[in-house]
């Protein structure tokens, strides 16, 4: 396959040049030629961090230009850069040494590596080590070969090293953290670089290749400090830098020469990979670094987990802790992309499926999950559903505690009539054996989320006993919904609640049960629906009780037989507790037009009519609006007395000045018919309306017909009209009244009658007298001897007539 070019190497030769021989055309050190697309950006890479670094007192001694070791070099600054370099000795256009040859290739993509490390391609076939014909190389060809230091290779070479694995464990500890704030830098000691690459390819395939990239090496540099990669390499001959073991200097050092690493803490992550690598196929723990790395597994130990469970499918899923890494597996099965590794899930899918009974309630959760996600094969698909049914139940009985969501189906054909019998027997016998009411219950909700049913019938004793215990713990707050024949449940439940309401404990049952069956029971009719509605009534708050009563009442108004479902109804609403005042107007409301409810739905109202004193205005217009409605048939008595309201109100409202005799008989006739208290309570209005009429005979004809306190009201209300600016014809009302009422009101108004007349002048006196002449008879000569005991009498103003000359 060809590589698309953005993931094809780019290559540069940096050499000394004769004239015309390199890409600036003078002699010297400079790019002897470069493929088509390799640009400035990645000249300036190779030049700053690739080219090959001659020790400068080699070149003073000459040294022979054999002893100069080769050098490799990688680096990830902005693209990817891999060079090889040796030393050529003397220049191409002179006799000066410092000739030096590096091959450098370049890529911007990561995938121009393929599945190679870099420091792989040490020994690579494709590397120069002479100019190129001219200054345009070609690019590297997509059949390129890699070096021959394969995983085999790595691993043979550290196996036969004094202490291999915990050298490379150390250096592989140390290359993890080179970029993290605290890591530190790494320094190898090597006269020659095939060591110090061995070393690089073991521990850099322990890691993704994706990290590998990042991680640039030099080998050799003549001046560490320098150098921009974190790796670099030293020949202990050219005294490029002090460093030691003992002597870090802040590296971590790996002494190829004598011996001996700076020492570096290794976790378990580390150590294990290292031990795979050591003992295991190299190319599988490779394998199992990549397949790791495109889990998408944030933990770096369990995704190497799960790319090992993959990889080594022989091999337990963990040694150490086999469900936390089932966990990890089918977590991932079931939160991934079926096709994310897709040649390698089924490894895992099989090790899972075939030690279901091995798995934690989670873990088969998940794994069910998968399942159903089609990810396991048909025949391992039922075993693991009668696995988690199994834990399922296990669980609810131990604890009550059962996920409440119906799992959705399994894949067609993987269910059949085999698993359905296997799955109800466990539920059966579960249900079977005894258990406590709410832990019953909790195996009920299990097998409805599983689909699955209930022996009702086969149950017997159990069932019964179930609901026994139901049925005197309301509060346990059961869905029966949320079973399987839970409506059968319920109607077992309904029916013992129906016969213990029949034999005397309506009210028990229905306090302890309205809240959880009001909801259902709304319609009237039943002994329980009766008593649960009056319950709800008698227990609900003012603002409940206001909803049922809309509920029930506007459900009974659209029945078959309006008239009879809404009495039964308001029979039912208050068989307990008796309608509030706001209750009642809101009746009227919803029931403008009637029909006529049961007397005993206003027995506390017609109480209160008959009783109350004072008498309430309100009380009085809501029972004459229930009476106009034809809700309330009020008895004889109450009849009478919303009536008599009525034509009071009447009379107060149009009381003329000067009624006829016949209109002031019918008045007074009905006045003392009427209850005090019902006159009392008009009485104000009353004295009003009789104080403006104009003919005391009239008056008195009322006056005589009224209770005492309203009698009394109306004398004190016409002493202040005497003692007003004009008293005209309240002044001969008095006189009159003096002359017709018996003692003690007689004789206290002729005293008081005396007191005003002898405060006035014969000029105020005289329309007074003029109007009593018209009273006729024997008033006259009363008035006279008023007149002459008002001469008589000391002239005072009297409080609170007072009086004017």
């Amino acid at each position: 396959m060809t590589a698309p070019p953005s993931a094809r190497f780019e290559t540069l030769i940096y050499t000394d040049c004769r004239p015309g021989q390199g890409l600036q055309g003078t002699a010297g050190l400079q790019f002897q030629a470069r493929s088509p697309d390799a640009d400035r950006e990645a000249m300036s890479v190779v030049q700053r961090s690739l080219l090959y670094e001659p020790p400068s007192s080699w070149m003073r001694a000459r040294r022979p230009v054999a002893e100069y070791p080769r050098s490799f070099a990688h680096v990830a600054d902005g693209l990817l850069a891999t060079g090889a370099g040796v030393y050529l000795g003397r220049e191409a256009n002179g006799g000066r040494e410092g000739n030096q040859l590096t091959h450098s290739v370049v890529a911007r993509d990561p995938a121009a590596y393929r599945h190679v490390r870099p420091a792989q391609l040490f020994g690579a076939p494709f590397w120069r080590d002479e100019p190129a014909p001219s200054t345009e190389c070609p690019p590297l060809t997509d059949d390129w070969e890699a070096g021959p230091i394969d995983a085999v290779a790595a691993q043979e070479f550290v196996r036969a090293e004094p202490d291999g694995a915990q050298r490379l464990s150390a250096l592989l500890s140390a290359l993890e953290r080179v970029h993290a704030p605290d890591g530190r830098r790494v320094l190898f000691i090597a006269e020659e670089p095939d060591a110090v690459l061995h070393w690089l390819i073991a521990a850099t395939l322990l890691m993704p290749q994706e990290h590998a990239l990042r991680v640039g090496f030099k080998v050799f540099s003549t001046d560490p400090a320098y150098a921009v990669q974190p790796v670099v390499a030293v020949h202990p001959a050219w005294n490029s830098t002090s460093v030691r073991v003992g002597d870090d200097g802040g590296y971590v050092v790996f002494d190829l020469v004598d011996g001996g690493w700076t020492p570096v803490g290794a976790d378990a992550h580390v150590r294990e990979r290292v031990d795979l690598f050591v003992n295991e196929d190299p190319f599988d723990v490779v394998d199992i670094v990549e397949l790791a790395a495109g889990t998408g597994i944030v933990d770096s130990r369990r995704a190497f987990g799960l790319g090992r469970a993959m990889m080594l499918p022989d091999r337990p899923v963990s040694d150490g802790d086999a469900e936390a890494e089932a966990e990890v597996a089918v977590a991932w099965l079931r939160d991934t992309p079926a096709d994310l590794l897709g040649a390698h899930r089924g490894v895992l899918v099989d090790r899972l499926t075939s030690q279901v009974e091995r798995w934690t309630l989670d873990t088969l959760r998940a794994l069910d999950a998968v399942a159903v996600s089609g990810q396991v094969p048909a025949d391992r698909v039922a075993p693991v559903r009668i696995a988690l049914i199994r834990k399922e139940l296990e669980l609810a009985e131990r604890t009550r505690e059962v996920e409440a969501a119906p799992l959705p189906a399994l894949p067609a054909g993987t269910w059949d009539a085999t698993h359905q019998d296997e799955a109800q027997r466990l539920v059966d016998d579960t249900l079977r054996a005894g258990l406590p009411t709410e832990t019953f219950e909790a195996v009920l909700r299990v097998a409805k989320r599983f689909g699955l049913s209930v022996d009702l019938e086969g149950l017997g004793e159990q069932a019964n006993r179930f609901v026994d215990d139901w049925v005197g713990q309301p509060g346990l707050g059961y869905d029966p919904s949320a079973w399987p024949r839970g409506h059968e449940f319920k109607n077992i439940l309904l029916e013992q609640l129906n016969l213990l309401v029949l034999r005397g404990y309506a009210h028990d049952v229905a306090d302890r049960w309205w809240r959880r069956l009001i909801d259902e029971h709304r319609t009237p009719g039943s002994p329980l629906a009766d008593a649960v509605l009056a319950a709800a009534m008698h227990g609900g708050s003012p603002a409940e009780r206001a909803a049922l009563t809309e509920s029930v009442l506007r459900q009974a108004t659209t029945a078959t037989e309006p008239y009879s479902a809404v009495r039964a109804a308001a029979g039912a609403l208050w068989g307990r507790h008796q309608p509030t005042t706001e209750e009642l107007w809101r009746l009227c409301e919803m029931l403008p037009q009637g029909p006529p409810l049961p007397p005993e739905v206003f027995a506390r109202f017609t109480n209160a009519l008959r009783k109350s004193d004072p008498l309430r205005r309100d009380h009085l217009k809501l029972g004459r609006t229930l009476w106009r409605c034809g809700l309330f048939h009020p008895p004889e008595d109450l009849a009478a007395l919303l009536h008599g309201d009525q034509r009071l109100g009447y009379l107060c409202d149009n009381l003329p000045s000067q009624p006829s005799r016949t209109m002031i008989a019918e008045y007074a006739d009905d006045l003392r018919t009427y209850e005090d208290r019902l006159v009392r309570l008009h009485g104000d209005r009353l004295v009003e309306a009789m104080l403006a009429m104009r003919s005391p005979e009239l008056v008195f004809e009322i006056v005589r017909a009224l209770p005492d306190a309203v009698r009394g009201r109306y004398i004190d209300g016409l002493l202040r009209r005497a003692d007003s600016g004009d008293p005209g014809i309240h002044l001969v009302t008095m006189f009159y009244l003096s002359g017709s009422l018996a003692d003690p009101d007689a004789k206290f108004l002729d005293r008081r009658l005396v007191a005003a007349v002898s405060g006035m002048s014969d000029r105020r006196i005289k329309p007074l007298t003029s109007r009593v002449e018209k009273l006729g008879g024997s008033w006259p000569l009363l008035w006279t001897d008023v007149c002459e005991r008002a001469k008589s009498a000391p002239r005072r103003r009297l409080w609170p007539l007072g009086g004017k000359s």
